[in-house]
């Protein structure tokens, strides 16, 4: 679980934003237009120490990437870096 002070940031312009977490954990938002047209969101979360806990492009539907599946891969990566994060540190 995510407690304490989060900050949340966005770029409209450059399709990005990031969230941080009070005890340096945070999440990084990237939108892009490919070439042929098609979508794709990169996503990178980031556990409490700062090293990558999930990194996961995603594409558009033309390439029948389920987004929902994606989300979700990605939170149960990141929440489980944190715990183990968490874990270490006690």
């Amino acid at each position: 679980m995510v407690t304490g002070d989060i900050r949340r940031q966005a770029n409209y312009n450059r399709g990005r934003a990031w969230m941080v977490c009070a005890d340096g954990g945070g999440l990084l938002l990237q939108a892009a237009a490919l070439a042929e047209g098609q979508l794709c969101l990169r996503a990178v979360a980031s556990g409490p120490d700062g090293e990558v806990a999930a990194a996961r492009s995603v594409y558009g539907a033309a390439s029948g990437s389920d987004w929902r599946a994606a989300a979700e891969g990605l939170a149960e990566a990141w929440l489980a870096g944190r715990g183990a994060a968490r874990e270490h540190k006690e």
